[in-house]
């Protein structure tokens, strides 16, 4: 029998539970307290994307970026309910 591998995913795992049980424990639970770890990592992968271009080709550039990763398609409607899209791409980027 080979030994079964354990497979984990960011949004079952310590980058996003976490972050999300801090915000519970510091200020309760509450719709704004669950989405505050999504919206602190979106602003961290905005942060980090318009710095990554803006040292490379200049403010406009990184400005543009931050724009886009804000505006992508689906944000909102999926990368904002804890499914980890969002952190598993600000550390990737971070990293």
């Amino acid at each position: 029998m080979r030994p079964q591998r354990r497979i984990t995913s960011v949004q079952t795992f310590a980058p996003f539970l976490l972050p999300a049980a801090l915000a519970f424990k510091a200020f309760g639970v509450d719709l704004w307290q669950a989405q505050l770890a999504n919206l602190l990592y979106l602003y961290a992968l905005a942060a980090l994307s318009f710095s990554m271009l803006y040292r490379r080709f200049g403010l406009f550039a990184g400005a543009v970026a931050a724009l886009l990763v804000a505006s992508t398609p689906g944000i909102i409607t999926f990368g904002l309910n804890g499914y980890g899209e969002i952190p598993a791409l600000a550390w990737c980027i971070a990293a």
